[in-house]
C-alpha cells in the first residue's frame, strides 16, 4: 500500500512512495491516463510513516518520514528531505 501520494503540477501524474520488488523504499509515478508505474529512484529516510509535497513547478519534493518511539508515543524519529529533479517540470 503506498505510503504518501502527491499529484504533479500538470495533473498528469500521481507520485507515491512504496517498496519496490527488492524491498527498497522507492519513489514511483503513474500516469493518471493509465499505464504501469515508473520507479523514479530511492525514497530517503527510514520512517514507517511519511508525507510529501511537490513544489509548484514540480522540480522539488519535500519528503518527511517518521517513526513513533516505541517507549513514548509523543517522541518521533523524524527525517526531512528535499528531493530535486525527480519529476519533469511543468511546461512554461
Amino acid at each position: 500500500m503506498p505510503r504518501a501520494t502527491g499529484f504533479s503540477p500538470d495533473g498528469k501524474w500521481l507520485l507515491y512512495y512504496d517498496e519496490d520488488g527488492g524491498g527498497r523504499k522507492s519513489l514511483f509515478r503513474v500516469a493518471l491516463a493509465g499505464g504501469p508505474p515508473e520507479r523514479l529512484g530511492d525514497f530517503p529516510g527510514g520512517g514507517e510513516y511519511g508525507f510529501m509535497r511537490l513544489s509548484f513547478d514540480g522540480r522539488e519534493i519535500m519528503a518527511e518520514t517518521w517513526n513513533p518511539n516505541q517507549y513514548d508515543l509523543w517522541v518521533l524519529e523524524y527525517d526531512l528531505w528535499v528531493l530535486e529533479n525527480f519529476v519533469p517540470s511543468a511546461k512554461q
